[in-house]
């Protein structure tokens, strides 16, 4: 499934196939979409350049992704918020590709 507008994950409107994803979906982000809940899932997770609007913003305590199968990242992915006890994450159990310059 793949994202048709900017919106939070659990939008169901978000989503071109018109439901929020579950663990056994392939994710293609091509817009902005932020996670605010505690455990949104997908099995493949591609976060895509999409000409500077493929984002992935996790924000806030325990807020996760959790991706089940691989990940390619080409777009943005932001993980801020959260405290040290309850951090917000991004889990990818497969390999993770990066299509970005990693500036530090």
């Amino acid at each position: 499934t793949s994202t048709g507008n900017n919106s939070n994950w659990d939008n169901s409107a978000a989503w071109d196939q018109g439901s929020v994803p579950t663990g056994s979906d392939n994710v293609i982000i091509n817009h902005a979409i932020t996670v605010s809940v505690s455990t949104a899932e997908c099995n493949n997770l591609t976060v895509n350049y999409n000409g500077g609007s493929g984002s992935l913003t996790i924000s806030g305590d325990s807020s996760k992704v959790d991706a089940g199968g691989t990940g390619t990242i080409g777009g943005s992915v932001t993980v801020t918020g959260g405290s040290a006890s309850n951090p917000a994450t991004l889990d990818i159990a497969g390999d993770l590709t990066l299509e970005i310059a990693i500036l530090y």
